[in-house]
C-alpha cells in the first residue's frame, strides 16, 4: 500500500506579505496626506491675496472717489506729505473728511460723525503717505500710497502676505 502524505495549506498571509501591504499603505496615505496639504495650503494663499488685494482696492476706491467729489485738499498742503488728508466736501455735514490710520486701521471721519474703518481685522495697515502733487492755480492732485499686511490667525495654514498699493486722484472742477 502507497500512503499518500497530504501537506496542509495554511489559509492567509505571510509576515513578509502582511509588512509589504503595510509599506504599501503607508506611502500611499502620506502621498494623500502630503498632496492634501499641499492643495489646502495653496488654496489658503490665493484666500490670504484675494483677500488683501479686494481690500486695497476698495480703500483706494474709496479715498480717490472722495478726492475727486471734494472742494479743496486742507491738508497736506501744496508741495507736502502727511499720513493724513483732509478734505472739504460739498456737503456740509460730510466736511472735513479725514483719512488717518490709527493703529493699524485706515479710518475716515466725514464732519462730526464717529471714525469708521475701511480695512478688516485681518488686514493691517501701514506706511500710508498722502502728498499733494497740486500747484498754485491748479485743481488738487494727491498721490496716496499705503501698504496693506495680512494678519495670520492661528491655523497653521494661514499665510503671510503684504502689497503695497499707489493711486491718485485730482479733484474735478467745480
Amino acid at each position: 500500500m502507497t500512503q499518500h502524505t497530504t501537506v496542509q495549506r495554511r489559509k492567509g498571509f505571510s509576515l513578509v506579505e502582511v509588512l509589504l501591504y503595510l509599506a504599501l499603505t503607508v506611502l500611499i496615505m502620506g502621498t494623500i496626506t502630503a498632496v492634501f496639504t499641499q492643495v489646502v495650503e495653496t488654496r489658503q494663499r490665493s484666500r490670504t491675496i484675494a483677500e488683501v488685494d479686494q481690500q486695497g482696492a476698495q480703500i483706494m476706491l474709496e479715498i480717490t472717489q472722495a478726492i475727486r467729489d471734494a472742494e479743496r485738499v486742507n491738508s497736506p498742503t501744496i508741495g507736502t506729505s502727511s499720513s493724513s488728508l483732509s478734505l472739504d466736501l460739498p456737503l456740509s455735514y460730510l466736511s472735513p473728511t479725514v483719512y488717518t490710520l490709527n493703529g493699524s486701521t485706515l479710518q475716515v471721519t466725514e464732519g462730526d460723525a464717529a471714525p469708521v474703518a475701511l480695512s478688516s481685522n485681518r488686514i493691517a495697515v501701514s506706511n500710508v503717505t498722502f502728498s499733494n502733487l497740486s500747484r498754485s492755480g491748479t485743481q488738487g492732485t494727491v498721490r496716496i500710497q499705503f501698504t496693506l499686511d495680512y494678519v495670520a490667525g492661528d491655523s497653521s495654514f494661514d499665510q503671510d502676505y503684504s502689497q503695497t498699493y499707489y493711486g491718485s486722484a485730482t479733484l474735478r472742477e467745480n
